[in-house]
């Protein structure tokens, strides 16, 4: 069994080796909620963020887009 995953596209030569393909989408915007709070569980955040707001504003990204920008917000913010 070979499991391949990729968020580039793969070469035809690749695929005709392949008998079976799964898509697996990017997460929405409920999703990416669910994930930035886990991301979040162990942060001390301020009681006005909403984030099902950034949920929106990151809606398409997957969840290691998601994990290096809220890596990136807490350097800019402790910079």
């Amino acid at each position: 069994m070979i499991l391949a995953a990729t968020n580039t596209p793969f070469h035809q030569v690749v695929i005709r080796r392949l008998s079976r393909r799964l898509m697996v989408n990017l997460p929405d915007a409920p999703n990416n909620a669910k994930i930035l709070k886990l991301i979040l569980t162990k942060e001390d955040l301020a009681h006005d963020v909403d984030l099902d707001s950034v949920a929106c504003m990151t809606n398409g990204y997957s969840k290691s887009n998601l994990k290096v920008s809220v890596l990136f917000m807490f350097a800019w913010i402790n910079y």
